[in-house]
């Protein structure tokens, strides 16, 4: 039976060539699914939130964090920081 590192050193091209074509996938999927989990955790706080207090108090709190996150975001452009990726 082979080790990996036997199997990397006789096949390191096929390897790395694997290895590239696996972070493109990871990437294309990565961009769709950042969105979606980005919305499930939006909606999982906000269910939190309003089991613990008030869904008024929930949504407050949440737009109030929004507007918090995109002023950094808008501080960034502000003074030219070039790896912002929206």
């Amino acid at each position: 039976m082979m080790t990996i590192k036997e199997f990397y050193k006789k096949n390191k091209e096929k390897f790395i060539n694997l290895l590239f074509v696996f972070l493109k996938v990871i990437g294309k999927i990565g961009s769709v699914s950042t969105k979606v989990i980005k919305v499930v955790l939006l909606g999982t706080s906000f269910a939190a939130y309003s089991y613990l207090f008030s869904w008024q108090f929930a949504l407050i709190i949440l737009v109030q964090l929004i507007i918090h996150e995109y002023g950094h975001i808008w501080a960034m452009k502000k003074v030219l920081f070039r790896r912002v990726k929206l």
